[in-house]
């Protein structure tokens, strides 16, 4: 029986999944929030993709990361990733990156999934918008996050999300210390009308 020697022309799935980000407006971003000393190793774009394959694939350490992405090095590039993905270059990374360049990226992607959804009838016949609220707890290490003391011995903060029901889009997210009551989100959140 002959191999299909073919090459496979399809596109990765992370390669597909980065493909909605417009690379000359991760560019603007990643100038506006600059690192104090480049990394040749690990460009802004190269960190971002690793976290969103990190994310996407529930890794769950920098070896875990380094492991998986290495085990196929070649195909790295077809992904989108062109740096080294080493434990050190993304500790480096995650360390001294600013967390604001990640927030503004997810600021354009959420701008972006709301005008895919502007048109989008509702099941409901309102003459407003619904919108559902939550907050979860993310339990942190309290020997790394001293000032997130919850209970006793454990640490965490609490995410708080307003979601849009008719679209399921995060409309407003905020953290908090963890042993904040969830009515206090109220007070955080700017109601207006279109």
């Amino acid at each position: 029986m002959r191999r299909n020697s073919a090459m496979n022309l399809r596109r990765t799935v992370l390669a597909q999944v980065l493909d909605s980000l417009d690379p000359k407006e991760f560019r603007r971003c990643a100038e506006r929030h600059p690192m104090s000393r480049k990394t040749p190793a690990l460009s802004a774009y190269d960190h971002f993709a690793v976290m969103v394959f990190a994310q996407l694939t529930y890794r769950e350490s920098l070896r875990d990361i380094e492991a998986c992405l290495n085990s196929r090095a070649s195909l790295l590039y077809h992904s989108g990733i062109r740096g080294t993905v080493k434990r050190c270059n993304l500790a480096y990374a995650n360390e001294r990156r600013s967390a604001a360049l990640f927030a503004e990226i997810t600021m354009v992607l959420m701008r972006r999934a709301r005008l895919l959804y502007a048109n989008t009838p509702t099941e409901l016949d309102l003459d407003g918008e619904l919108f559902a609220i939550d907050a979860t707890l993310i339990e942190l290490s309290l020997a790394i996050f001293p000032w997130a003391r919850w209970q006793g011995t454990q640490a965490a903060v609490k995410l708080n999300v307003v979601l849009a029901v008719s679209t399921e889009l995060p409309r407003f997210c905020s953290l908090s210390p963890g042993k904040h009551h969830d009515v206090r989100l109220l007070d955080k959140i700017c109601f207006y009308r279109r």
